[in-house]
């Protein structure tokens, strides 16, 4: 497939994609399938119109640049701004802001809604809900203002995070979605253990733990066990690599489809089509693991 997909798309001299900025996966596939083809990623909005360019064949030869929304068109300035409208002197990664535009590119405002109209069209800027930032002439977003995860009291950004995830090479798309933690884990801990006594399913090792990573897959699908096995494998061990001890548990699998445990996950935005295959909770470890003495008799190299 990707071959056939390269023999037709690689006649062409330039492709544009527009509206919403490409993933930093698709623009290194996009770019390194399509070397001799020039590709734009445009961004814009309804009120807007396209008004930021991304060359993703230059974003994507830099890892700097590559999640970038590209640079402003002619005729348009982009200005971050603080929760009181005013313009961010300093404006990076550690001080984003609500992004403006100024240009004639504006609409003219919303029909028939002039309280709308004087919210978003304000001092000859559009103001959008977005939280962005400049760096090297070059626009990055961090996503809706509301979209952001409250972390420990720092926001974490969900484009980030899924631009991250998404360049796993086995991770074909991907959703960051926050939840309220730990009281979301704890409701999921009492869901299951009380749905594994009433089922008589054995379930243990679930603690208090501040990260619950839950693995789903289509249970039409015959390989999602091992598919979600080898995700969860990786997830430990990347964890154990950063000093970050994990546990296995197994109980959802069986549980998925019993009430109130369906109920929890279906909040969740766990479709009902998938099962819970592995679930991982994270932490830091109190004391060090004891590692176990290794028998060398039961490994034999032929």
């Amino acid at each position: 497939m990707q071959d056939q997909f390269r023999s037709v798309m690689e006649r062409l001299r330039y492709i544009e994609f527009g509206a919403g900025a490409l993933s930093v996966k698709q623009r290194k596939e996009l770019a390194g399938s399509l070397p001799n083809v020039k590709i734009y990623n445009t961004w814009g909005s309804s009120e807007s119109g396209g008004v930021i360019f991304c060359d993703v064949n230059e974003a994507a030869s830099s890892d700097t640049l590559c999640g970038s929304l590209g640079r402003p068109v002619k005729g348009v300035a982009v200005e971050i701004l603080d929760k009181d409208g005013r313009v961010l002197d300093q404006s990076d990664a550690a001080h984003p802001g609500r992004m403006a535009l100024r240009g004639n590119m504006a609409m003219l405002g919303y029909w028939k809604d002039e309280e709308l109209t004087s919210q978003t069209l304000k001092d000859g800027r559009l103001l959008t809900g977005d939280l962005a930032y400049i760096k090297d002439d070059h626009i990055f977003m961090l996503g809706r203002a509301d979209d952001l995860i409250n972390v420990g009291g720092e926001k974490v950004s969900p484009i980030e995070i899924e631009n991250i995830a998404s360049e796993y090479p086995h991770i074909r798309e991907c959703a960051c979605i926050g939840a309220d933690d730990p009281k979301q884990i704890a409701r999921l801990k009492k869901a299951t253990l009380e749905t594994a006594e009433r089922k008589n399913v054995y379930f243990y090792g679930f603690e208090n733990p501040q990260t619950v990573i839950l693995i789903s897959n289509d249970r039409r699908n015959p390989n999602g066990c091992q598919d979600a096995s080898c995700a969860a494998e990786n997830i430990m061990l990347a964890a154990t690599s950063y000093g970050i001890g994990s546990v296995w548990l197994n109980p959802l699998q069986t549980l998925r489809d019993c009430m109130p445990v369906k109920q929890v996950l279906d909040d969740f935005g766990i479709s009902d089509k998938h099962i819970v295959w592995a679930t991982v909770a994270l932490g830091y470890p109190v004391n060090n693991g004891v590692l176990l003495q290794k028998n060398p008799d039961v490994v034999k190299y032929v």
